[in-house]
């Protein structure tokens, strides 16, 4: 509970799967892979039923009474677009609910209840298998054709969660969400890199803060990607290959402009 007895819920880590690939990715998800790791190949199951799962979290928190639901990431398992945005994406098909993706299970809760819910970006949102940015293999993940799935990149889910974290105002206007997101500072800093290099790059991130003003006290939730590892090496990561390993966030000087993350908080949070 907040200060004056206000009740907020965190969920996290639905992990929802692609619904067009349950094959084998080298390294990833395989017999071999499930021998050395019981989870690569995940019961189907859990799978089929982690929409429901989330459905039931969501009832439930809302049957506490909690005034704002902070999702903390992992929605998606592979970051591809059908486990993130299918349903929400307004340029995509509307799916049947046992096919939506994760932002549009959450838009149809907090339309129903007038329960906020704000959106924070995790590793398996933008990473294959929370792990690998590289491109090839990140395709394979969400068996990419196209038209038909694909694998978001970074500036694309950045994008995504900003839209979805925007749209609270209309669910309830006293919980104030204020974001680094730009347009033009997406395209520069996300989109004109290479998808794999869109993690490693200066200003390719979305921080923010979330103020509840509808109290006698008021509090303000920072909102941070942990994914931003422009200061992180090779090195100190284990190589591309290990970049959902641990979390980071950027700090200043940045180069060519941008803003490093810790910086953005400095000149944005109430109390920094």
């Amino acid at each position: 509970p907040l200060a004056d007895g206000v009740l907020v819920g965190f969920l996290a880590d639905s992990q929802l799967q692609t619904r067009t690939n349950n094959e084998s990715v080298p390294g990833y998800r395989g017999l071999i892979e499930d021998w050395a790791v019981s989870v690569s190949i995940r019961p189907p199951a859990l799978d089929w039923a982690s929409r429901a799962m989330l459905q039931s979290d969501l009832n439930a928190l809302a049957a506490k009474g909690v005034k704002a639901v902070f999702y903390l990431g992992d929605g998606a398992n592979n970051g591809c677009h059908d486990e993130l945005a299918a349903g929400f994406d307004p340029a995509s098909p509307v799916p049947a609910d046992k096919d939506l993706g994760l932002l549009a299970v959450l838009d149809k809760f907090r339309t129903a209840t007038g329960i906020p819910v704000f959106f924070i970006l995790g590793n398996h949102d933008l990473l294959g298998a929370g792990s690998t940015s590289k491109w090839n293999r990140r395709k394979k993940f969400c068996r990419d054709a196209g038209d038909t799935n694909r694998a978001l990149t970074k500036g694309d889910v950045i994008r995504l969660a900003n839209r979805f974290n925007v749209g609270n105002s209309a669910i309830k206007p006293e919980w104030r969400y204020r974001s680094s997101y730009n347009d033009e500072a997406i395209k520069r800093n996300c989109d004109q890199k290479l998808p794999a290099e869109q993690h490693t790059s200066w200003g390719c991130y979305l921080a923010a803060t979330v103020d509840y003003a509808g109290g006698g006290t008021p509090v303000e939730f920072l909102v941070v990607l942990s994914n931003d590892w422009a200061n992180v090496t090779h090195w100190h990561i284990g190589g591309w290959e290990q970049l959902g390993v641990w979390g980071a966030m950027s700090f200043g000087p940045a180069p060519d402009g941008a803003i490093s993350q810790i910086d953005w908080f400095k000149q944005n949070a109430a109390s920094p």
